[in-house]
């Protein structure tokens, strides 16, 4: 487990897994050979979406973490993210691919996180589910992130995403930090404090020809 204050102190710290740990499975991925840690969990004490990152993570980062980003915010974007269309267009009974969504085929799971954080804020109902089973086991890029908890506790919104699989170099910043926006974005509109976010990677990898990237980076020496 690695509990920080900031995202990018998480993510940092968690980079340094890779550069010596004995929990590292090796193996040949579809996508190429890679370093792997199981059943990583990551807490962020106070989390927050404006963090300047650029000393870390300079190749064209704000474009990445804001084209991800935008699928966990924006429920006009379905077309072009499959995050953006299963948090705000799931389809009720039928496949995700259907060709038209209607009001009356489709759920917004934010709209109905948003209601029940106002009516029921302890609620441990409060989850959205990203993975479909229809799809998602034949699906070639199928999506990552599995389900979020939503609650309040001492008047604090706290967040906790799952995560099937995320690469450590190049998909966890974006998918952290787009999360966070998430995360932020409920408290204000449920007039409640930021609290945690946790996130919890069944499958925290490394590409073999990106290590030499973390080993570059001076935070992680």
């Amino acid at each position: 487990m690695i509990e920080k204050d900031s995202t990018s102190e998480a993510w940092i710290e968690s980079l340094k897994l890779f550069t010596g740990s004995d929990r590292l499975n090796r193996f040949d991925s579809r996508l190429g050979p890679c370093v792997e840690i199981e059943d990583l969990l990551i807490k962020v004490r106070r989390p927050r979406s404006n963090e300047d990152l650029g000393h870390l993570y300079q190749h064209t980062t704000s474009a990445i973490i804001d084209s991800y980003g935008n699928g966990f915010l924006d429920p006009n974007n379905i077309e072009n993210s499959t995050n953006s269309k299963r948090l705000y267009a799931w389809m009720k009974g039928c496949s995700q691919d259907a060709e038209q969504v209607s009001e009356s085929s489709s759920l917004d799971q934010i709209s109905r996180v948003i209601d029940r954080l106002k009516k029921e804020p302890e609620s441990r109902y409060n989850i959205v589910i990203f993975w479909d089973p229809e799809i998602d086991w034949t699906h070639p890029n199928p999506v990552s992130p599995l389900s979020a908890h939503f609650r309040i506790r001492s008047k604090r919104l706290h967040s906790t995403l799952a995560i099937r699989s995320v690469d450590a170099w190049l998909g966890a910043l974006p998918m952290f930090m787009g999360f966070t926006r998430l995360h932020e974005h409920l408290a204000r509109r449920t007039n409640h404090q930021v609290g945690t976010v946790t996130f919890f990677t069944m499958s925290y990898h490394i590409y073999e020809m990106d290590l030499p990237m973390i080993q570059d980076l001076p935070e992680v020496e």
